[in-house]
């Protein structure tokens, strides 16, 4: 399930979550957007909080911060496991 970043020797789940290696990671929806996404930078274990990023998301449904079922969008609410019928899986 998790691949390496070739040269970087980093550890990526499909989820997506920095970090998650080693843990049950949930997929995340593919249509979740961050600002972290789209950062050049590699993943950097000692950032407070643990994922880069501001923490602010918005769905690429929606082009905002609430889903198409009006719940925000936030990497809590938009898995596998928050039971949301909106959720796309990616892979």
């Amino acid at each position: 399930m998790a691949t390496k970043t070739a040269g970087t020797g980093v550890a990526a789940l499909r989820s997506g979550v920095p970090g998650a290696a080693g843990r049950a990671a949930l997929s995340l929806c593919h249509r979740l957007r961050s600002k972290a996404m789209y950062m050049d930078v590699e993943y950097d274990p000692t950032v407070p909080g643990g994922v880069p990023g501001d923490g602010y998301f918005w769905c690429t449904h929606t082009q905002n911060c609430l889903g198409p079922d009006g719940r925000v969008a936030t990497r809590e609410t938009c898995n596998d496991g928050a039971g949301r019928a909106c959720f796309e899986r990616a892979w």
